[in-house]
């Protein structure tokens, strides 16, 4: 799968792995996924939203863009 866009890494804490919110991209949809890393490195893929290209990729992309945003601000606790 193709990285479209990342959220900043959260590092890792005592209680939680160091993760990000990413859009990735294959032939038939967008997948907005939480991506963590281990302490050996290894790397996760959790908690995927997906998003049909089907007849509209443009559609698909711009779903998939705002279920990014969402789950990156409240990741990022960001706040209006």
């Amino acid at each position: 799968m193709n990285l479209i866009a990342s959220s900043p890494v959260i590092p890792a804490t005592t209680y939680t792995l160091a993760h990000c919110v990413v859009i990735r991209e294959n032939d038939k949809e967008y997948v907005v996924h939480m991506k963590t890393w281990s302490e050996d490195g290894t790397i996760g893929y959790h908690t995927g939203n997906y998003f049909q290209k089907r007849d509209n990729p443009r559609e698909a992309l711009l779903a998939a863009f705002e279920k990014f945003v969402e789950r990156a601000r409240r990741t990022l606790e960001v706040t209006d």
